[in-house]
């Protein structure tokens, strides 16, 4: 016994079993056709799309500068290795996002040697922005200074 009968346009009955497998391989083609615009869109990804923040454009990708990553060159991180006696790192010019974390890794090329830091400025938002240093590749090492 058929409780759910649908007609069509052409006067053919279609049973709710029907029903359901059609609206099925509907949703799958619609799913099949976004996926295959999402795998277009990032496969055709080019920095000419995007502003390289901190870095610039090559060969249609962003290379990133020292200690900044992401398809923008816009997210701060990362590991910076001094290959000289002396740098600097910069965090970017303007506000950072929301619930941003930048971290830097900063290594020597000689072992046991000293790393002096001199911070030029430093402005944070109060109980919102904090600068750690530790002494050692993580946060598990030893704390040299916290500025809160």
């Amino acid at each position: 016994m058929e409780i759910l009968m649908v007609f069509s346009t052409h006067g053919r009955k279609l049973k709710l079993c029907d029903i359901f497998k059609y609206a099925y391989l509907f949703v799958n083609l619609i799913f099949c056709i976004l996926i295959s615009v999402e795998t277009a869109a990032v496969a055709s990804y080019q920095c000419h799309d995007v502003q390289c923040v901190h870095g610039v454009c090559r060969e249609g990708r962003c290379v990133c500068d020292q200690g900044w990553q992401g398809n923008g060159c816009h997210r701060c991180g990362g590991r910076v290795k001094l290959t000289r006696p002396s740098g600097f790192i910069i965090d970017g010019t303007g506000n950072y996002s929301v619930d941003m974390q930048c971290t830097w890794l900063i290594e020597s090329d000689s072992p046991n040697s000293t790393i002096r830091l001199e911070i030029a400025h430093f402005e944070t938002e109060c109980s919102w922005d904090h600068l750690y240093i530790f002494d050692g590749d993580s946060v598990f090492s030893r704390l040299l200074a916290a500025y809160r």
